[in-house]
């Protein structure tokens, strides 16, 4: 609440004041916004994550590749394997170096086989489309 006081010092002093506060609230408020944002892209994030996993995994075990992913401390451990040289930090990064080489190579392939990527196309184009009906149907 301002102070009504007739010494312009004394006023100043209060309008300042009444400034500091007002720019405490924004910061505050201006923090809670950019943490409900953060938190916002954080989920997003998370699906989006979730749904690559969840559909890399079915499709490279399709591929039959799954031994190249689906791998547990036990096997490290049963295996013995060696940490290369190169690895200069505290991760498990190098496990999977071999999975994300294949899958660069397949999505190489996918790039250079223009064709094969167009069937994939056509065979996906036709399960939505059979998806679509089967759910109008059972709507009715």
């Amino acid at each position: 609440m301002p102070i009504q006081s007739k010494n312009p010092i004394e006023k100043l002093k209060s309008i300042q004041a009444q400034l500091a506060e007002l720019n405490a609230k924004y910061k505050r408020r201006e923090k809670m916004i950019q943490d409900q944002k953060r938190s916002a892209r954080g989920k997003l994030e998370a699906a989006r994550t979730h749904a690559i996993i969840q559909g890399s995994t079915y499709v490279t075990k399709a591929l039959g590749m799954e031994k190249y992913y689906n791998i547990t401390l036990d096997d490290l451990m049963k295996n013995d394997l060696q940490v290369p040289e190169t690895v200069k930090k505290d991760s498990f990064d190098f496990v999977f170096a071999e999975y994300r080489k294949l899958m660069t190579d397949l999505g190489d392939f996918f790039y250079n086989r223009p064709d094969i990527v167009s069937e994939i196309h056509k065979a996906l184009q036709i399960r939505k489309s059979n998806e679509s009906v089967n759910t109008e149907v059972k709507e009715k």
